[in-house]
């Protein structure tokens, strides 16, 4: 008898086996797509800006590049004047004058961009950002934390929203 259930278990066995469907046959893999030719650059390029980022990777020469560079635009930006410049041109001197360190003209270029009667303004978010960027070098925490909230109502959440607003959170912890 137990020989018999033996095989009748072996045979049930065997017949679920085979009524188990087959695995199905693997695909071929595809290979990924493409990306596009910017964003494999910045894939290929986001090692180097990594290491670039923090200026203790910077070699002398670097270090010397940039300050050149800061004095070069600091004097670029002491040999104009706000008032000769209107729209995106506001913002380039408001960029000009920040890698200068002239953080009165930086705020005075970007509050002239925000404030302008013209209903376009594009660059209305890098205007609040250097605003704010001026505000934080010049000392004037509350400046800054309100240029942030006027910011916020302002303009769309985007990336340099949330950077601006994360380090004047941070100055505002660090110096408070």
């Amino acid at each position: 008898m137990r020989q018999g259930l033996a095989v009748l278990l072996l045979f049930g066995l065997g017949l679920a086996a085979a009524q188990q469907p087959a695995e199905p046959a693997p695909q071929p893999k595809l290979p990924p797509p493409l990306l596009s030719p910017q964003a494999a650059y910045d894939q290929a390029s986001a090692p180097v800006d990594i290491t670039r980022r923090a200026v203790a990777n910077w070699s002398d020469v670097e270090i010397n590049a940039l300050a050149a560079a800061i004095a070069q635009a600091k004097d670029a930006c002491r040999a104009r004047a706000t008032q000769a410049y209107t729209g995106s041109d506001l913002i380039a001197y408001a960029r000009l004058c920040a890698l200068g360190k002239e953080w009165q003209t930086t705020y005075v270029a970007a509050t002239t961009y925000i404030n302008s009667k013209d209903p376009a303004k594009p660059l209305l978010g890098q205007a609040y950002a250097f605003e704010v960027q001026a505000d934080l070098n010049l000392v004037h925490a509350k400046e800054a934390e309100a240029t942030c909230i006027a910011m916020l109502r302002s303009v769309p959440y985007t990336s340099l929203t949330d950077d601006v607003t994360t380090a004047t959170i941070q100055y505002l912890q660090y110096a408070f």
